[in-house]
């Protein structure tokens, strides 16, 4: 790429911005300018937004905030990382041990045949997000009817949307839950957990639901881990 002398500032994003719009915000000096990624408005609910993509931004602000001064062939250093969150639900089967569950596995079947799907209202994401951070609060559905993957003890995992990281990092999200359940199981199961959502970290979301003759939803559970998946991204691009 061929450059005009002077001086630059380099802002790399990836996205697949499927249901998310960027914008740029111009400022007077190089310094104050910067990319928006906004969250794309739920057209069927009222004050939500909907789910969006993994979106990488550059790793800390002092590196996209990098002025270079173009004379000759340079070198551009830049690292990007995911900047969303994650909600992620399994759903299984057991009693209660003391402060523990133990699993009661499938013989036949899984537990897909005692539910028929999940709904998620994700509460207080952000509505847009630069490489500083993300800003605003707003609320996120989710609902689907298909596991992403069955164990084999015939357990339910979803993997659930991406959303914006809450805009403070001492605020939490709440998520209301809702499995639909069907054959001997309440036709709606609900409960709320509250955790952190933050940059590149996942809320893991677990449900207990009981056996006959004492079938509900007996406990849930939440932890936060990194997202780990990786992407190699392209080299020597800008040198």
């Amino acid at each position: 790429t061929n450059l005009e002398l002077g001086q630059y500032k380099f802002l790399f994003v990836k996205a697949p911005a499927l249901a998310t719009t960027f914008s740029t915000v111009e400022g007077k000096k190089l310094e104050e300018i910067t990319i928006n990624a906004k969250m794309d408005t739920d057209p069927q609910r009222s004050g939500y937004v909907l789910p969006v993509e993994e979106i990488w931004m550059p790793e800390t602000a002092k590196l996209a905030d990098s002025i270079y001064t173009i004379m000759d062939q340079e070198y551009i250093p830049n690292k990007l990382v995911r900047s969303v969150s994650q909600v992620e639900v399994y759903i299984k089967r057991g009693e209660a041990n003391g402060d523990d569950f133990d699993a009661i596995e499938y013989v036949n079947g899984n537990i897909m045949d005692d539910i028929k799907g999940i709904q998620l209202h994700v509460n207080n994401v952000g509505e847009y997000i630069d490489y500083r951070g993300s800003h605003g609060s707003s609320s996120t559905y989710y609902s689907t009817q298909a596991a992403t993957e069955i164990s084999d003890e015939g357990f339910a995992y979803f993997k659930g949307p991406f959303v914006f990281p809450t805009e403070s990092t001492g605020e939490s999200a709440t998520v209301d839950v809702v499995v639909k359940g069907k054959r001997n199981y309440p036709a709606e199961m609900k409960t709320s957990v509250t955790s952190k959502l933050e940059r590149n970290k996942k809320m893991i979301i677990t449900l207990w639901l009981s056996p006959a003759p004492t079938i509900g939803l007996i406990d849930i559970t939440v932890d936060t881990s990194e997202i780990t998946a990786t992407e190699e991204g392209d080299k020597g691009i800008w040198e």
